[in-house]
Formats: C-alpha cells, structure tokens, sequence
C-alpha cells in the first residue's frame, strides 16, 4: 500500500506523534483539598501504585459523575489502561472521554490503537471518525484566553499529525479485507471525512483488486473510475475499464480513450525493483497487446476497418498464446481486410482476409463456424 521510502516516513512520523502522546495526557484540575472530591483528585494525582490509583479513580467517577474533574480523571484511567495494553478499558474510557469532549484528540487516539491492537473493526471505524472530527474541532478552536501559547502550539501540532493517521486506520483495515463490498464502505467513509485525502486511491485500488478476483463487475467499475478520475488509475485498471466497455457496448468514447491512457502509461513505466527483467517485460508486453487488442475490437464494432486492421496487427505479436484473442483478432482481422479490399484494385486486402479468416476458422471457438462461412463466401466471390 506504501512505497518503502513513505513507510519509513510513516514509521518515524509515528514515533514522533507517540513522543507527544505520551506527554499530551490532560490539564489537571483545580484542586481544593479539603473537599473530599477534592483529597480524592489529589490522591489520584500523587499516587505511586496503579492498583491503588486505578480503585481511587473509579471511586471518584462513580461519586461525582458530573464534577469539572472527570475529564482529567478519564484522561488518567486511559494512560494507565494503555500501560497495561487493557485495550477494552481504554476504548471504554476514551469514549467517555469523547462524549464529553469531542475535541479530544489524545483519547480519539488513543482509542483507535486500542481498537487496532484489539482487532475490532468496528471499533477502528468508530474511534478513525472520532478522532478525525476531535482534530477537526481542535484545529478549527481559538487559542483560550490566558492560555500558555507554547501548550496550545504543541497541542495544535499533536492535532495536525494525528488527523491523517485517523484517515490511513481506515487503509488499513481496506488493506486487510478480501471484501470488496466491505472495502467500498471504508471508501466512501473516508470520502466523507476528506474526499482529498490521500490515502483514498489506496482503497480504491484495493478494492479494484478484490472485485476483479471476486469477478464484482459493479464494484470493480466503481472502484476503477474514481481512480481514473483522479488519474491515478494503474495500467490494469485503465484495461479493466476498457475491456468491460468493449464487451459491454457502453461508452465507446471511454475504451479508447483508458486504452491510449494506459498505452501512454505502459510507454512510460519502469521496473520495480520486486519484479524480474523477464516477468516485466512479458507483463508489459501482454498488456500492450491487450490494448491494442481492444482497440482493434472496438474500431470493428464501429466499421471503422483500417484503424482496426491497424491496431489488430499491433496486437498479434504480442497476444500469441492466448488462443481466445487470437481467435478473435483473426476473425475481425479477416472481416477487416475484406471490407478494405473490396474497395482496394490490388485486392491485396482480400488474400490477407482469407488468410485470417482461415487462421480462425482452424481455432476452436465462438468465431470458428463463422468463420469457415466468411471463408468460403470469400473465396466463391474472388474465386479463389
């Protein structure tokens, strides 16, 4: 899903944002400590020992649900059920957390490692939007009078960092999933979060990939043409798009048009350093064809028989082994150069259409019985 040079971005990026987790852990109240809400809160804050600390909070939150401290006191239960990786505890305290104050960015967070680490997807979605709309607010808020301005810098920044990191969750779990339907719900959830973010081509490519496998022509589409759209669509993807318009009749205007793009592409590319010189070019060489295949089919479809015969001709070397493209090619080949030769005085045209159709008529398949027709019609017509 990432290039090895933005994973090792990615991965630095983290440990710095955890650095400022760990110190972003809430403002501590004003305490009065001859209040006995007051020595409790104090308690709290002085204790060394977790078990003790953890008996003095719940005690406090079930007391005094509604006093000014809680928000510190469910800032404090989430780092110590994040020390014990108690992963429900700090889902459960984060969205507390939440409920009081939806711009809070360091619980948001903090939920959404719980929710990962515990692999509750549901969870992952959940906390992702949480904590991108807790970022959203935090970033959007003006700076409280008699603030100290380096606290809310740093805060702002923490913001800023983690707002993306809500948005990649969801790559995440796209990443994962062999569910194309699934993998269409964590796109249009990030759509709404941020229809620019960058990580939504991830989620789109993934699931292009999944609905291709799964032969989910809705959702393939679906997926190829917002990628396309925002031209980042893969060679695989711009031939997808073809192919299915070709066969499918719809948009005539659209094949040509993804089969020059990923021409264009395929002219361009270069070899991952993860692929062998051999299995690149034979892949490189195979989808060229099988542009210049569809190109070919498609101009047939439209009688337009030199740019056909054209593009056929640019096929072939490169679909040999593929006996069904062969098969087709031969045949609208065939037909091709029959139309031309009829208007042609060396009838040149026409040996090569019987030739192609012969070819065909010798291949097994749909095209095989029309094709001895055309043969024979030809030859009775040239007297051959």
């Amino acid at each position: 899903m990432l290039s090895v040079q933005r994973f090792f971005r990615f991965a630095l990026w983290m440990m710095a944002v955890c650095v400022l987790l760990t110190a972003a852990s809430g403002q501590a109240p004003d305490i009065d400590a001859t209040t006995p809400e007051g020595a409790l809160l104090q308690r709290i804050g002085m204790a060394q020992n977790e078990d003790e600390k953890i008996r003095d909070m719940d005690e406090f939150l079930g007391k005094y649900p509604n006093h000014a401290g809680v928000p510190w006191v469910l800032a404090q239960q989430i780092a110590v059920f994040e020390t014990r990786k108690d992963q429900p505890k700090v889902m459960g305290a984060a969205e507390k957390l939440l409920a009081l104050d939806p711009a809070a960015v360091r619980a948001g967070f903090a939920g959404l490692r719980a929710a990962e680490s515990a692999g509750d997807g549901a969870k992952v979605i959940a906390f992702a939007e949480a904590t991108h709309t807790a970022c959203q607010k935090a970033l959007s808020a003006a700076m409280p009078e008699g603030a100290d301005e380096e606290q809310w810098k740093a805060s702002q920044d923490y913001a800023k960092q983690i707002l993306p990191l809500s948005e990649y969750a969801l790559v995440t779990l796209a990443g994962k999933s062999s569910d194309a339907a699934a993998i269409d719900g964590y796109a249009e959830r990030l759509t709404k979060l941020n229809e620019k973010s960058e990580y939504l081509p991830a989620i789109r490519e993934r699931q292009f990939l999944v609905a291709r496998a799964a032969n989910n022509q809705a959702l393939g589409l679906k997926a190829a043409e917002s990628l396309a759209s925002e031209g980042k669509a893969s060679e695989d993807a711009l031939l997808y798009l073809a192919g299915v318009y070709l066969e499918t009749k719809r948009h005539p205007e659209k094949v040509m048009e993804y089969t020059d793009a990923a021409l264009k592409s395929l002219a361009a590319s270069k070899k991952p350093d993860s692929v062998t010189a051999e299995d690149w070019e034979k892949a490189v060489k195979f989808n060229t064809g099988l542009a210049h295949w569809i190109q070919g089919l498609q101009n047939a479809n439209e009688k337009k028989w030199a740019a056909a015969n054209h593009s056929l001709r640019l096929a072939l070397p490169q679909i040999q082994g593929n006996s069904s493209m062969l098969a087709a090619a031969y045949f609208y080949l065939g037909i091709s150069n029959f139309e031309i030769g009829k208007r042609s005085k060396t009838h040149k045209e026409i040996v090569d259409a019987v030739k192609f159709s012969e070819q065909c008529a010798a291949m097994a398949g749909p095209y095989q019985a029309q094709a001895k027709q055309n043969v024979k019609a030809m030859r009775a017509q040239y007297r051959f």
